[in-house]
């Protein structure tokens, strides 16, 4: 992505971010990116996304959450659950079937 587009992405999830505590788990990554429990762990397990473990739950950091929403892992994700489609459409990265802008 571009520098401007980076920013743009961070921004949007901020907002998105918001109503969380600094610290969110991985039901709340599922609930943001509309992608199922398997795919987050997945992220997880290869590193992609960065978490601990703590009290037998994933928990990442909204900075973690925001580097790997720039990343080039979520960006590329060919196919991209709604609501990930449905934020990157709104945000002017891609058209309404997925393809960069």
């Amino acid at each position: 992505m571009r520098e401007e587009e980076i920013s743009k992405v961070k921004e949007y999830y901020c907002e998105k971010l918001q109503k969380y505590p600094d610290v969110i788990t991985s039901e709340d990554v599922q609930a943001i990116t509309g992608y199922v429990k398997e795919t987050v762990r997945r992220w997880i397990q290869s590193r992609k996304l960065v978490a601990i473990v703590y009290k037998s739950k994933y928990v990442i950091t909204k900075n973690d959450f925001l580097d790997f929403v720039t990343s080039p892992s979520y960006v590329g994700i060919t196919r991209k659950s709604q609501e990930h489609l449905s934020d990157f459409i709104k945000l002017g990265i891609v058209d309404e079937v997925g393809q960069r802008l």
